[in-house]
């Protein structure tokens, strides 16, 4: 029969043969019973550590015992799942056991094996949760705001068996984040305007870090305020100069401001910092236009700013033409001209410069000009220039005109003739041309019908009219007399010829 006994801490098993005592009894002179020396079997194992050996495995490091017979494996065994691994002792301390399943719970025990056969198995090794690093993670984003910041968003991989604890995240100019094992983003801020960023992403769990996965490319944007249109003024032909001012802003982002035209589309640029104001040029004289700034940054733009207050865009007028100079007696001179374009501006007036200051203005309607009381035998020459409001246009020059001295008046004429009383009668009178001078007199001349049919003049029978009066009263008449009326007027040049008697008239 066999019999385990326990020596010095090692299980012994011993073979004890039995022999019935009638068999001592019959035969005294036989040998005594033989017996089996016990067996000794390796000592139990310990297990001195279990860690994650990979994907789907688990690092097993033992030890044997020190009492027992020899060791020479240890098979340690996974519970559940019953798999296993062996190590060869001396030579090793542990071994790896694969082929477990990610995310699950795990114990293991060892039995020690050696030529006198296997151990009691070792007590069970504290619990170990199987799993590997996580995997990469994916879709990894990166988009940049109009305000100097960034969002970068991410998928997760696969945790590996393992929750995943965080997410690292690295970036150009350390911009650096880690965020919780359930977050999928990251924002950043202090982006710099026209500088490169990317950013790596890696996942953590208790096994380690997953490789890293990297974000597209992105560019630190500020998009600028909207500018200010301070105001528009004409710029010249087909022109508009439009003063412009960029948004007050914490981290300046305006590089340059675009002032467009409406209708038309024109534009021009205004840089930043530099003079706040360009001069748009191919736009139509005449035509009312609004203007709108946008703000231009490194790689974006403002709103458009509010339109601008219309504008007809126009130039000065062009030079006046036929413009001639005529000589008047006396030292008149009447000056005419022709209006050109209007520059796309009604012309609102001219400007007229003579020599010795005989100069005048007018209104947008007269083309012409009248001067008195010039030198006769003097030169005299003038400039007309066109005026609208974006300006005055270049001088036009007459021709030189020499001023014509004052001659004697024309003839006056006797207009009327009632009687005026007794022996009166009233005469009215119309003076002709003063001729450079003015008329200071005109006397009224009487011819009485004589016996023999004649009219013979009465010499000192007249009456005189002072301009500007036109009547005058000659008394001395015979009633029932006829009588004939004349008329001569004066100025500073001499008298003229007497007018046509008049018609026979009969005094009262």
């Amino acid at each position: 029969m066999n019999i385990t006994f326990l020596i010095g801490g090692a299980a012994v098993l011993a073979s004890v043969m039995v022999v019935p005592t009638t068999a001592f009894a019959a035969a005294p002179s036989a040998q005594a019973p033989s017996v089996t020396a016990p067996k000794v079997l390796p000592g139990v194992p310990s297990i001195i550590g279990v860690s994650r050996g990979g994907d789907g495995a688990a690092a097993v490091s033992v030890a044997p015992a020190s009492t027992g017979s020899v060791t020479s494996t240890i098979r340690v065994t996974a519970s559940p799942s019953g798999k296993g691994c062996t190590v060869a002792v001396p030579a090793a301390s542990g071994c790896t056991v694969t082929g477990l399943t990610n995310g699950t719970n795990y114990t293991f025990t060892a039995v020690a094996n050696g030529p006198s056969g296997a151990s009691a198995p070792s007590a069970a090794s504290e619990s170990l949760t199987v799993g590997r690093r996580p995997f990469r993670v994916t879709k990894v984003t990166a988009a940049a705001t109009d305000t100097g910041e960034a969002n970068l968003t991410w998928v997760a991989g696969a945790n590996g068996g393992l929750p995943i604890t965080s997410f690292r995240v690295t970036g150009t100019g350390g911009l650096n984040c880690t965020a919780a094992g359930d977050a999928t983003s990251c924002r950043f801020t202090g982006l710099t305007p026209g500088a490169k960023y990317q950013w790596s992403v890696v996942a953590v769990n208790a096994a380690g870090v997953s490789d890293a996965a990297v974000s597209n490319t992105v560019t630190g944007k500020v998009v600028p305020g909207v500018p200010a249109i301070l105001g528009a003024r004409r710029g010249g032909d087909g022109a508009a100069t439009v003063s412009v001012a960029a948004a007050a802003q914490t981290t300046s982002a305006t590089t340059s401001i675009r002032v467009i035209a409406s209708p038309s589309g024109k534009s021009c640029k205004v840089v930043v910092p530099g003079p706040g104001e360009c001069t748009v040029t191919g736009l139509t004289n005449g035509t009312s236009y609004t203007f709108t700034a946008v703000a231009s940054g490194l790689n974006t733009t403002s709103a458009p700013s509010g339109a601008s207050a219309p504008l007809t865009v126009g130039r000065k007028p062009f030079k006046v033409t036929k413009i001639a100079a005529t000589a008047g007696v006396g030292g008149g001179a009447t000056l005419t001209w022709a209006a050109g374009a209007n520059g796309g501006l009604p012309i609102t007036g001219y400007q007229v410069t003579g020599t010795g200051g005989q100069n005048c203005t007018t209104g947008a309607d007269v083309t012409s000009c009248t001067f008195t009381g010039l030198t006769p035998g003097a030169k005299y020459q003038w400039s007309v220039a066109a005026v609208n409001e974006a300006g005055v246009s270049d001088a036009s020059l007459s021709n030189n005109m020499t001023a014509i001295s004052a001659r004697k008046p024309d003839v006056p004429t006797v207009t009327n003739v009632v009687r005026a009383g007794d022996g009166k009668v009233r005469v009215t009178v119309a003076p002709g041309n003063a001729n450079g001078a003015p008329i200071t007199s005109i006397v009224v001349r009487t011819d009485a019908l004589r016996e023999d049919g004649n009219f013979t003049r009465m010499a000192t029978v007249t009456c005189k009219v002072t301009p500007p009066g036109t009547e005058c009263v000659i008394t001395g008449l015979k009633a029932g007399g006829f009588y004939k009326f004349l008329a001569e007027a004066a100025n500073s040049a001499g008298t003229s010829p007497l007018s046509a008697p008049t018609q026979a008239f009969q005094a009262g």
